[in-house]
């Protein structure tokens, strides 16, 4: 049988009662509101609650008036606070099968804690419903989040790194509905390494005003979303901006999820490395899948993406029935694009390029053929990068407007055994007739173009013949990437 606790039956000033709350001991330091906890748990210590139900009647029960106070009460449900000495012990909260209800924030955390909360019911929070900074392990599973006024669940990590531990976050089997920020949001300041694996999946979410899922700026160990369904979020399904592995570059895995009806987009990635494989992304509002990379880089970056690439594979994935493009790539590429055994279908257009000319590239391009020069080099290997892009075994059919549309294109684009049919206005339009060497159709030289490939091959300047693709193909018929 559950235990319901209401809480403050009332909250009076230091004055008016030796038993009551010291505002300024749980003032916040990131902007001055004042905490006032029910449970507070702190370094050394284990809270576990179960079966209760817990609410706030804040709003009926103060008894002096906030106008009259120098900032905003947050009544928080749980606060713990932890150690920053890493050596001590730090605090932990475990709760499973619990109601709580109208809160600013339900549970609060900082300083290397843990939580492990489980079957539980958050519903409207006037902040975020879960907070934590630097968390040490985490797991929410089987729970529901409900009206959440910023984001449901949200973690921020600082430059402060702990040497020689693991950390680890799962949140999983969990319904995020109605948040009116993000429904997960892990952010950090800075790109400093931490060993930490961040697993988000089987979660159903709906209706929120941001991202669904949002990273930015993480530098960590592993990263898995997989098996969420995502719907009717305002903005985009799922958004990673600048989530690298810089020890081993090992890509951020997407996998399996069902992406619809986001009012800007399904997944956007920005200078990260990621693997989408098995996803279903359908009926939003622009495009599918976002791919962009900065658009400048200095002499430095680039000699870290030569050794740490930025990837992006996309292999047996449906992107279809988006407004706008199935997939958009642009910017300065800084690593392989490959799509593998997927289907790029009824979307506006199929895939648009949009690529910006790395200087730094250019310039070593110059450096090698100088170098090359008098010698038995081939020249048209000169200045290979992995920045190619190859579309391999994929469907690019039935778009309303083209089947692929490149603005720019200033690396190989490889299309080596996929079905480009039906798209209404052309197959492949290439803007640009000075970049149009840059077009590598495999199947011209096998002679399978015209049954693999059906519609205009061109720009606004003219025609590509199939003598001329046989031309330009047989001019460097091998697909390096790698």
């Amino acid at each position: 049988m559950k235990k319901t606790i209401e809480y403050p039956a009332e909250i009076r000033t230091a004055q008016d009662d030796n038993r009551s709350y010291h505002i300024s001991e749980f003032t916040s330091k990131l902007d001055h509101s004042l905490q006032l906890p029910l449970f507070l748990v702190k370094s050394n210590a284990i809270l576990e609650v179960r079966d209760c139900q817990i609410r706030s009647i804040k709003e009926k029960n103060l008894s002096i008036s906030e106008s009259k106070l120098p900032s905003e009460i947050q009544d928080i449900c749980f606060l713990v606070q932890g150690s920053s000495d890493s050596s001590k012990r730090h605090a932990a909260l475990r709760l499973k099968s619990c109601t709580l209800t109208n809160f600013h924030t339900f549970i609060r955390s900082d300083s290397f804690n843990s939580l492990h909360v489980q079957k539980s019911y958050f519903s409207v929070c006037r902040g975020h419903a879960i907070a934590l900074a630097d968390p040490r392990s985490v797991t929410i599973s089987d729970c529901v989040f409900d009206r959440a006024a910023k984001s449901a669940i949200n973690m921020k990590f600082s430059r402060e790194i702990y040497e020689g531990l693991t950390r680890r976050i799962k949140i999983g089997d969990n319904q995020i509905l109605n948040s009116e920020g993000y429904a997960i949001s892990l952010f950090s300041e800075n790109l400093n390494y931490h060993d930490l694996a961040i697993l988000i999946f089987k979660n159903i979410i709906m209706n929120s005003q941001k991202e669904a899922v949002a990273l930015k700026f993480l530098n960590i160990s592993e990263l898995q979303i997989y098996q969420n369904e995502i719907q009717s979020t305002s903005r985009n399904g799922i958004y990673i901006h600048n989530v690298i592995n810089s020890m081993s570059n090992q890509q951020c895995i997407i996998q399996e999820n069902k992406i619809t009806k986001s009012g800007i987009g399904g997944i956007v990635i920005k200078d990260s490395s990621c693997l989408l494989e098995s996803n279903e992304i359908s009926e939003n509002t622009q495009y599918g899948v976002y791919f962009s990379s900065s658009d400048t880089v200095t002499p430095e970056e680039e000699q870290f993406y030569q050794k740490n690439p930025v990837k992006l594979f996309v292999n047996k994935c449906r992107i279809a029935k988006n407004a706008g493009t199935g997939i958009n790539v642009s910017g300065m590429l800084k690593g392989p694009i490959i799509l593998s055994s997927s289907a790029v279908n009824e979307n506006l257009n199929g895939i648009i390029i949009n690529e910006i000319e790395n200087p730094n590239k250019r310039a070593s391009m110059m450096e090698e053929t100088k170098k090359s020069e008098g010698t038995k080099t081939a020249q048209k290997d000169v200045g290979r990068r992995v920045e190619s892009i190859l579309f391999e075994k994929s469907e690019i059919s039935r778009n309303s407007a083209n089947g692929i549309l490149v603005h720019r294109l200033c690396n190989d684009l490889f299309i080596n055994q996929s079905v480009i049919v039906g798209n209404q206005l052309n197959a492949i339009w290439i803007v640009n007739a000075s970049e149009t060497h840059l077009l590598k159709l495999m199947d011209a030289q096998s002679g399978k173009l015209k049954e693999h490939v059906q519609g205009n091959i061109g720009g606004p300047w003219g025609k590509l013949s199939e003598e001329k693709l046989k031309m330009e193909d047989s001019k460097n018929s091998n697909c390096v990437i790698f």
